[in-house]
């Protein structure tokens, strides 16, 4: 389905709750009606059987318009086609309906008794029928705007995803340029700096010789350094591999003093491959995040990873030895930001006590 097309919704629960509150009305009108022709019989010509009879005919008479309105589905068509339609059925039913109490019960000795009493039989048809029209609109509407914002929410979810695969997308080509083109364009410089240095020592200029070496040096150590590490922020190691691989050397690249451990479940190594690149990019970048903090703030000497797919949702805990959570408030800082990408989706993040000590991150989020 396309993100701009909105799917009406099922109009299934307008009409039950047209038909309960036309039924209760049905019943509401029949008691009433009983009560009043009761009341109204000071002499008793009719005895209580009769009128009871007489409230079962306009209750059944009731809920046959309710089911008429219903199989017409009247209550979800126009409003004009609503008035029309009720005042038709209600005229058409009250007077079935007064025939029949003239059967059981002669009240009308003319036309024009008749007639009024055939005027009140539609009266009460429109009270039956008039709120379960109501309900019924008021329920399509609710239903309606709880599907624009669920289609709403689709929509911003359908675009963000587009906007993030595009984003994997540029950040991809930054670091393959970052590795391919500027590291293989310092080499050249790198070896042409060499060149001009053996030149200076044969022309017995060794200072120059020795700076331009120098400079060859700085040249290698930012072309393996710093170019590698801007090309891993950008976009990650072994990414395009799966997210294992990708997690996998980050843990590797960790000073040799902190003690590493790294569990994948078996769900995630069947669902790597399934899962996008964007989603790759925000739990790669979220735990990086959570070992930055393990060893600049919590001075650990060990980070245990565990990743685990269950029921569609991927599960990452970072656990640490470090020296734990401050007292008080828990203040996010760097990991807000993913906390701000992870629950558009419907996952999270959230900072633990470790289990012996420590730090415990955890984040979720759902993959198809």
């Amino acid at each position: 389905m396309g993100a701009g097309r909105v799917t009406p919704p099922a109009p299934r629960d307008a009409l039950v709750a047209a038909g309960w509150v036309g039924v209760i009305n049905a019943a509401l009108w029949a008691i009433l009606s009983v009560v009043v022709r009761i009341s109204w019989d000071v002499e008793g010509v009719n005895t209580v059987g009769r009128e009871l009879l007489v409230g079962l005919i306009i209750f059944t008479m009731g809920v046959l318009l309710v089911v008429v309105c219903l199989q017409t589905r009247l209550p979800l068509r126009r409003r004009h086609e609503q008035l029309v339609g009720a005042i038709i059925l209600s005229a058409v039913l009250g007077l079935g309906r007064t025939a029949i109490d003239q059967k059981v019960i002669p009240f009308a000795e003319d036309t024009g008794s008749f007639l009024i009493w055939w005027a009140v039989a539609v009266v009460g048809n429109l009270v039956v029928a008039s709120p379960a029209i109501l309900v019924s609109n008021l329920v399509a509407r609710r239903l309606r705007a709880e599907q624009a914002r669920i289609t709403d929410r689709e929509r911003n979810r359908a675009a963000t995803a587009a906007l993030e695969a595009e984003e994997a997308a540029m950040r991809r080509q930054v670091a393959e340029h970052l590795h391919g083109t500027v590291q293989n364009r310092l080499v050249l410089v790198g070896a042409g700096l060499d060149q001009l240095a053996v030149e200076s020592d044969d022309e017995g200029r060794p200072d120059r010789a020795d700076a331009l070496r120098g400079w060859a040096r700085m040249i290698d150590t930012v072309r393996e350094r710093d170019v590698r590490a801007i090309s891993h922020q950008v976009f990650p190691t072994g990414l395009d591999i799966g997210l294992v691989q990708a997690l996998g050397l980050v843990m590797d690249r960790l000073p040799p003093s902190v003690a590493t451990s790294m569990h994948s479940g078996e769900g995630l190594r069947e669902a790597d491959q399934r899962i996008p690149i964007a989603d790759r990019l925000l739990v790669a970048a979220t735990v990086e995040e959570g070992l930055t903090n393990a060893l600049k703030h919590g001075h650990a000497t060990r980070v245990a990873l565990d990743l685990e797919v269950d029921d569609h949702t991927l599960s990452v805990t970072l656990d640490d030895n470090g020296t734990g959570l401050p007292a008080g408030e828990v203040r996010e800082s760097g990991l807000l930001r993913h906390r701000a990408r992870l629950e558009p989706r419907g996952g999270g993040i959230e900072l633990l006590p470790g289990a012996a000590g420590g730090t415990r991150l955890r984040m979720w989020l759902p993959i198809d």
